[in-house]
């Protein structure tokens, strides 16, 4: 707006100049010093008009900077707890429920033993109880620590049969059932894994065995383990 003005200012004292010049002449010294100082207001006023046009120019573009958006710095990614770095849980916190089946051999004996003193060094709850061979005992001793809310339940199972139900208690609870030793004949996709031997496989092999040291045959007499179990039925089938 104040430079339209200053143009405009500009514009009169020219055509004020053009008048004079054609005015007749009368007195030429006096037109000529009052032409001079409008050509000195003229230049003065152009002047004005062309710092008003710089500080117009200035302003805009401070304004421009001042209304652009800062550039975004790059946000750091937050970093993970300690705690789900290492995973929900360490041993510390972990409750492990182990039902053993019994005692029936210096092997389970020894597997008892073996299951409480991993518990003393790795720092682990053990909630150990002894079935002394009854599957009931187990699911009973199963369905105590899925009640408890323990973090994972260790299972040697006495017999193959009839777990599908606390298996399946288990699973809805979120509690991951791991089959030691023995095995089961429910769905495998009721328990999270199976640690133990192939069965069949060590039937077979003591059948390799025997035949080598027996060519000709022989009468056996088979001495089977717990009817039902894994062990017992997976080795006689293999033999």
């Amino acid at each position: 707006m104040k430079k339209n003005v200053l143009l405009i200012v500009a514009l009169v004292l020219v055509a004020s100049l053009s008048l004079v010049a054609c005015a007749p002449a009368v007195d030429t010294s006096a037109l000529e010093s009052r032409i001079a100082d409008l050509e000195a207001q003229v230049s003065e006023l152009q002047s004005a008009v062309d710092a008003a046009q710089a500080a117009a120019d200035a302003a805009a573009e401070a304004a421009g900077a001042a209304a652009a958006p800062a550039a975004e710095e790059p946000m750091e990614e937050e970093e993970a707890p300690a705690e789900e770095a290492a995973g929900a849980k360490t041993y510390a916190d972990m409750t492990l429920c182990y039902p053993q089946l019994g005692a029936e051999s210096d092997w389970r004996t020894a597997n008892s033993a073996s299951i409480k003193q991993t518990a003393d060094e790795l720092g682990f709850t053990l909630i150990f109880s002894d079935a002394q061979q009854k599957q009931e005992n187990q699911i009973s001793a199963m369905r105590a620590c899925i009640q408890q809310g323990v973090d994972v339940i260790a299972l040697p199972p006495v017999v193959e049969d009839g777990w599908d139900a606390v298996l399946t208690e288990a699973q809805n609870a979120g509690i991951p059932v791991i089959i030691v030793d023995r095995s089961v004949s429910a769905d495998e996709s009721l328990y999270a894994a199976h640690i133990g031997s192939n069965m069949v496989l060590e039937g077979e092999r003591a059948a390799e065995e025997f035949n080598k040291q027996f060519p000709e045959g022989a009468k056996i007499l088979e001495l089977s383990g717990t009817t039902g179990s894994g062990a017992a039925v997976g080795r006689a089938e293999g033999f």
